[in-house]
């Protein structure tokens, strides 16, 4: 990635924050401005002392004591200074299903315990969220399934 676009990038990141920390300024009341404050610095706490470290132990035990990383030091011909390493794709989209499978469930989890209590309004909750949450997994497993298993096959193709 060239020097010009990287910077016009840039600025266009700045551009949209600004516009929206002026919208927040212009349109919330100070006790709303500090509730979103409050929001945001939980969302640092959970993710990084709550989800990071879960996911890194889930890591370790579904991919092994050493989990390598996905890129190295290298020429990638595009100027990163990073290549991927061989069959890391696979690996990658493995890692990338299971994680949003586990993020999706942890939101959907509480809405199924709600359900379960019962809620005074039906149009509150009004999906099937354990049947979707079921589909969600068996769509994930049989991805992971055939990720890997290309992955095995093209590898026993090329010796």
């Amino acid at each position: 990635m060239n020097v010009a676009l990287r910077t016009s990038l840039v600025l266009i990141g700045i551009g949209i924050a600004s516009y929206g920390a002026f919208l927040v300024l212009t349109r919330f009341g100070l006790d709303q401005i500090i509730g979103l404050a409050i929001w945001l610095a939980a969302a640092v706490v959970l993710h990084d002392f709550v989800l990071v470290p879960v996911v890194t132990l889930i890591a370790r035990f579904a991919f092994g004591q050493k989990t390598r990383s996905l890129a190295e030091p290298g020429s990638a011909g595009s100027g990163s200074g990073f290549r991927l390493i061989p069959g890391s794709r696979r690996l990658a989209i493995t890692r990338t299903l299971l994680v949003a499978a586990c993020l999706i469930s942890v939101v959907v989890v509480p809405e199924i315990v709600a359900l379960g209590r019962g809620v005074a309004n039906p149009t509150i909750l009004p999906g099937d969220y354990a049947h979707n949450l079921l589909w969600l997994w068996a769509f994930v497993v049989a991805a992971v399934f055939t990720v890997l298993g290309v992955g095995l096959i093209a590898a026993r193709l090329r010796r």
